[in-house]
């Protein structure tokens, strides 16, 4: 089926605006990568080269010993004057401060017992410790995995819901913790760096709320509508307070703690009813969705609570806390267990309507990206380190050739290895449908394919329920079934609107569409979703219902397809069997009137004989 052109459209234009945010929050966390290397180049914290910590208000939380803060005699409870600070230096001394490079000099006035003096503070090359090193490379994969989690979620199944979802990874992955005290060429580049990521901040924080209120609640109180309808308000309202701070610092000198500890309180209330909304789908949700949301849950609930910890100890000083930055950056990763946990629940328990299997197109898409990024790794290294001896173009095209043999070699495995390591068990179920299609035709017994209809497709795909709905006469009577119990609808009349629709479209029909809940059918998670007609010619003769898997997951288009198709091979054999019988009553027919017929031609001749012998007599 060709789609209109307008969703098309919607559907590029969707893909362009997720690659892009999603292209933008990599290009400034992948350059953190180079303090592995090279710790004098660019850095995620301002501890380090000037050694000190302040809040947005100037005041100084923690001076890192034998560091340029300490040398210059500065000491926790002192303030940075910022607007006497010079504009170039307020950048590396503002309480979302750059990372000022080695040996450059950085004036500020800091005010110690009410004295207030000016400080030359020179940055000194520092390598750093191994244990950070670790935490910035788990920070920059973190960051990763929150992109492509929430890009594909969002152009999978595209919602406010996922969107929100999407914004969450954006504004609050790791990298974009660190991309904020990278190194730019000017305090103004950094200032607009900063800037944009408190506007993405803010959309997370909103989209997270989103997220919560519609995960898993297919029908939403008027208070979640609520919350909802009122996001983009939301939006602007956090874009202004999460950003005011460091306008005011980085721009206009101007202390802003107090600003920034009321946007943490609301940002908190935010995170605080997301976590109640989700909490309250777990317990006042249906029973059988709880196994496919439980560690989302769990997810949401350590991501959002270890990173808003983590915002606080770094972006405030309302906690009298001056943790090490491991420790912060130790919770900023563990915010990974919510795209982790949705990620799992999406592939094991398929909690949205999203075929979500690896496709070709993603795995290529993944294979892309990390292979462009190779490439600018690998032009770095030649064109830096080998462009002296004039070998850096030969030894690109080398690999360049190398690597599009590998992709060639790669493309007939790729569909067969993330079929066999992530879905395994799903690629067998499509694999028994696909035989159980085929050895349908061999059945000699209409009740042998009632039993593949029902028995064999609840067992493949581990179904909760499943009925076969035969015509007889003006209504539709429950023969085989399973998971249905005695007191199930027995029958459904032709003019019922289920049978209609499937007569009058002839394709598979989830009952939700038509709003299709008659009285007495299975409760919870047995009740059906799904209804697949058995067509001759224009004529409805069956139709089966199915429900969802054990698991409470829904049946995908995938799966629809596979059992579809076991239909239609069931009413072509069903066809033939009738054909057969009525092949054989033809026959017998047939047999009884040649027996009629012969009876008919000796009659006259025995009636005829006692005439005979009166005569002679």
């Amino acid at each position: 089926m060709i789609e209109p052109p307008k969703a098309v459209s919607r559907s590029v234009a969707r893909t362009v605006a997720v690659s892009v945010l999603a292209v933008l929050v990599v290009a400034t966390t992948l350059p953190g990568l180079s303090l592995v290397w090279d710790s004098t180049d660019t850095t995620w914290t301002s501890q380090g080269e000037l050694g000190l910590q302040s809040d947005y208000d100037g005041r100084v939380k923690a001076v890192a010993p034998d560091s340029a803060a300490s040398r210059a005699g500065i000491v926790p409870g002192d303030r940075i004057d910022l607007l006497r600070t010079p504009y170039e230096s307020r950048a590396y001394v503002a309480g979302s401060p750059a990372r000022a490079p080695a040996n450059i000099h950085v004036t500020a006035w800091v005010i110690h017992d009410g004295v207030e003096r000016l400080v030359d503070l020179v940055p000194a090359p520092r390598t750093l410790p191994v244990l950070t090193r670790i935490n910035l490379v788990d920070r920059t994969i973190t960051a990763i995995i929150f992109v492509i989690v929430g890009g594909l979620l969002v152009i999978l199944r595209p919602s406010s819901m996922t969107w929100g979802f999407f914004f969450y990874c954006l504004g609050f992955s790791p990298g974009i913790a660190f991309a904020s005290f990278s190194r730019f060429p000017s305090p103004a580049m950094h200032a607009l760096n900063v800037i944009g990521g408190d506007v993405l901040t803010a959309a997370g924080t909103v989209g997270i709320l989103l997220f919560a209120l519609g995960f898993a609640y297919d029908d939403p109180p008027p208070w979640r509508m609520g919350l909802a309808r009122a996001a983009p308000v939301l939006f602007i309202l956090f874009a202004l307070l999460i950003a005011y701070p460091d306008v005011a610092n980085l721009i206009l000198g101007w202390p802003a703690e107090l600003a920034q500890r009321i946007m943490l309180t609301l940002q908190g209330l935010v995170f605080a009813l997301s976590i109640f909304a989700i909490v309250q789908t777990y317990i006042h949700g249906a029973r059988e969705n709880r196994p496919r949301i439980q560690w989302v849950v769990v997810g949401l609930l350590i991501g959002v609570v270890a990173n808003y910890i983590a915002d606080v100890l770094t972006f405030s000083s309302a906690l009298p806390l001056a943790p090490p930055r491991w420790f912060e950056s130790s919770l900023l990763i563990a915010n990974v267990t919510l795209p982790v946990t949705v990620a799992y629940a999406v592939v094991r328990h398929r909690v949205f309507e999203v075929s979500f299997v690896v496709s070709r197109a993603i795995v290529y898409a993944i294979l892309t990206f990390f292979i462009a990024s190779a490439f600018s790794l690998i032009e770095y290294f030649v064109g830096h380190e080998l462009e002296a001896v004039r070998l850096a173009q030969f030894i690109e095209i080398v690999l360049a050739v190398c690597v599009s043999f590998w992709i060639k070699a790669l493309e007939s495995r790729v569909e067969r290895v993330v079929d066999v390591v992530f879905f395994r068990r799903r690629r067998e179920a499509m694999r028994r449908l696909e035989r159980d299609a085929k050895a349908i035709h061999r059945a000699n017994e209409p009740e042998t394919v009632d039993d593949y209809l029902v028995n064999e497709a609840v067992a493949a795909l581990e179904l909760s329920s499943a009925a076969l709905f035969r015509r007889d006469g003006q209504t539709f009577t429950r023969g085989a079934s399973s998971g249905w119990l005695n007191d199930s609808i027995p029958m459904i009349g032709e003019d019922d609107k289920l049978v209609l629709t499937l007569e009058a479209e002839g394709q598979p029909l989830r009952t939700n569409d038509i709003g299709w809940q008659p009285a007495h059918l299975p409760a919870g998670n047995a009740a059906p979703i799904l209804a697949l007609p058995l067509m001759n010619r224009q004529d409805l003769t069956a139709f089966v219902l199915y429900g969802p898997h054990a698991s409470g997951a829904d049946i995908d288009p995938e799966e629809q397809d596979h059992l579809f198709a076991l239909c239609r091979a069931a009413q072509s054999t069903y066809e033939e069997l009738r054909l057969n019988e009525l092949s054989g009553l033809v026959k017998d027919l047939q047999a009884e009137v040649a027996r009629l017929r012969n009876g008919a031609v000796t009659q006259p001749e025995v009636a005829a004989e006692p005439q005979r012998l009166s005569e002679r007599t």
